[in-house]
């Protein structure tokens, strides 16, 4: 073995203070001086120009050691058990620096491995500990595969592979970052407090945490485009978009969005599912959950409408009542009220026309309508019109033009009680619209004659039963009366307008009770397995029983168990100036 002795100071070593064949080293100015086989001191590096050792070169005790025999050189140990071996009892083992001024002042460390024939170079740092170099880690970069591994023991943690892409916990990372465990959880934590946020999946489930370690008294979940937040969950798992406060009701504290054919928005409170909204498949919904839940519509936090549980439309109140101002859509009527003021408007833009039309059973069966701006009311060939002259005009619908001398008031089985009218009724007597123009026969005059012995006194059955004995007396003729004194001269009272005999038939119908139902609705399951509220059934509203009369013209047309009726009547302008004539 050679030894290096070391000489502090400046300048070269004295003869006296070496050895042939050992070393001096000044530090001063970093020169190595030895003794020739003369007992002349020179300069290692200039004379002779080079310098060899055979056998082990040693630096001190067990700081430079070469290993001759295993061509290894150690520093810190005088055993170094691979070609380089480096050891220390300090935490830093050493650096690699440039000292350069100039330039990117990068410090680089290469290993490089040659590639010959069909070998696969691989380059590998690897780190140990303990006296048996057990393996602790190691960073290894494979030339074929292109990709540079990192391992913690003897298993690999994390990849970069040939794409750029990096795995962890997976060595075929298919992602800019992809991270494989049996719950992979990627943390972010401020180094200002102890909160933080994850997001893990486990299972095919992603979850999105806020403040996991649960330390701040107030979290969220923020969304940012281009700088600007756009909706946020809050901490008590309000969903705000375009707000950064979102309102909680008392009934909304939960909205989630789910399906694959449809979305679906569904309204929490304490887990108790109240409302939903979804759409899809050409459908839509937005529903209150419940069979006794009503969905109301509010603006400015002021209810405008409602749907009941009974499935009834209310708009501008809340029961429907007859008594209460609003509109009520129902499924067998619609109600308008409205204090003080008109409850229904119609309006027809344009043309005449009609405003309103009825119907039985998908016909119509009559209208309400315009013409020249007056209104309309009637079916077919027979109405009126409300004409601005003051007039109430006979009027064929279908047309919309006045019906001349062809609609009737009332007819025999339903009469009019009283007429009051200022002047008396005004008939036709152009004799350009007469015929067959004579005076009295000698038997018409003398039935005229009987005729004004048979006028009589007397008070309805009608009205004795509605006031007693206040009734009141009226005068005539009794129309069966009149028919016999025409019988009695050979003629027939009905050739004569004077006399009027109808028939038609009656049929009474029991119409039963209605008892009032609420409507029925079932749970059902949706595509999406949510329960929802089925209408079964609508509400009913209940009524008594009472009996109908229907009536028939013909014999034909009346159902089995009808009975005819028939009334006799008069024409008193012809019956007085029937009796006149024979004066």
């Amino acid at each position: 073995m050679t030894t290096i002795v070391t000489k502090n100071g400046s300048g070269a070593p004295l003869a006296s203070d070496l050895v042939q064949g050992e070393l001096a080293v000044d530090l001063t100015n970093k020169r190595l001086y030895t003794e020739d086989t003369g007992g002349t001191v020179i300069e290692v590096g200039t004379n002779p120009s080079t310098l060899t050792v055979t056998g082990d070169l040693a630096v001190d005790t067990n700081t430079l050691f070469v290993d001759a025999s295993a061509n290894a050189v150690g520093i810190g140990t005088s055993s170094p058990a691979t070609l380089l071996d480096v050891a220390s009892s300090g935490e830093v083992i050493g650096t690699v620096r440039s000292t350069s001024t100039s330039g990117a002042r990068q410090a680089t460390l290469r290993l490089n491995v040659p590639s010959t024939g069909g070998d696969d170079p691989a380059g590998k740092l690897e780190f140990t500990y303990g006296t048996g170099y057990s393996v602790a880690g190691s960073i290894e970069m494979s030339h074929s595969a292109n990709n540079m591994k990192f391992a913690t023991g003897a298993t690999e943690r994390m990849r970069i592979d040939s794409n750029g892409n990096v795995g962890i916990g997976t060595s075929s990372p298919g992602a800019n970052l992809e991270i494989k465990d049996s719950v992979s959880i990627l943390r972010l934590q401020s180094s200002s407090n102890a909160g933080y946020g994850q997001i893990s999946a486990s299972s095919g489930t992603l979850y999105y945490s806020a403040d996991t370690g649960n330390t701040q008294g107030s979290s969220a979940h923020v969304f940012n485009i281009d700088g600007s937040q756009k909706a946020i969950i809050d901490s008590s798992g309000n969903v705000g978009i375009g707000t950064s406060s979102p309102f909680t009701a008392p009934s909304q504290t939960s909205l989630s969005i789910n399906g694959t054919s449809y979305g679906r928005i569904d309204l929490y409170n304490g887990g108790t599912k109240h409302a939903y909204m979804y759409g899809g498949s050409g459908n839509a919904a937005i529903g209150a959950f419940g069979a006794s839940v009503d969905l109301a519509f509010e603006t400015n936090s002021t209810e405008r409408m409602r749907i009941d549980s009974s499935g009834n439309l209310l708009v501008g109140n809340t029961t429907g009542a007859l008594g209460t101002a609003g509109v009520s859509l129902r499924g067998s009527w619609i109600r308008a009220v409205r204090d003080g003021d008109i409850a229904l408007q119609l309006n027809r833009l344009t043309s005449d026309g009609t405003l309103a039309d009825f119907r039985k059973d998908g016909t119509v069966v009559g209208s309400i309508g315009t013409s020249s701006g007056n209104i309309i009311i009637g079916t077919d060939d027979t109405g009126v019109m409300y004409w601005g002259g003051n007039a109430i005009l006979p009027w064929n619908i279908s047309t919309n033009v006045e019906r001349d001398n062809a609609i009737s008031m009332g007819r025999s089985s339903g009469r009019y009680d009283d007429i009051y009218a200022t002047n008396g009724t005004i008939q036709t007597s152009d004799v350009n619209e007469k015929q067959d123009i004579e005076a009295l026969s000698e038997a018409e005059t003398r039935v005229a004659v009987a005729a004004k012995a048979l006028l009589r006194k007397f008070r309805w059955k009608s009205a004795v039963e509605e006031k007693g004995d206040d009734a009141r007396v009226h005068f005539g003729i009794i129309a069966q009366d009149l028919q016999a004194a025409f019988e009695a001269e050979g003629l027939d009272a009905g050739n004569y307008g004077m006399f009027i005999h109808s028939t038609w038939w009656e049929h009474e119908v029991e119409v039963p009770a209605v008892v009032a139902q609420d409507a029925v609705y079932e749970t059902q399951t949706d595509e999406e397995g949510n329960e929802i509220q089925v209408l079964v059934s609508e509400a009913v509203e209940g009524a008594e029983a009472y009996t109908q009369t229907d009536t028939y013209n013909t014999a034909e047309e009346a159902p089995e168990g009808a009975v005819e009726r028939s009334r006799m009547g008069v024409r008193y302008s012809e019956l007085l100036a029937f009796i006149i004539a024979a004066i």
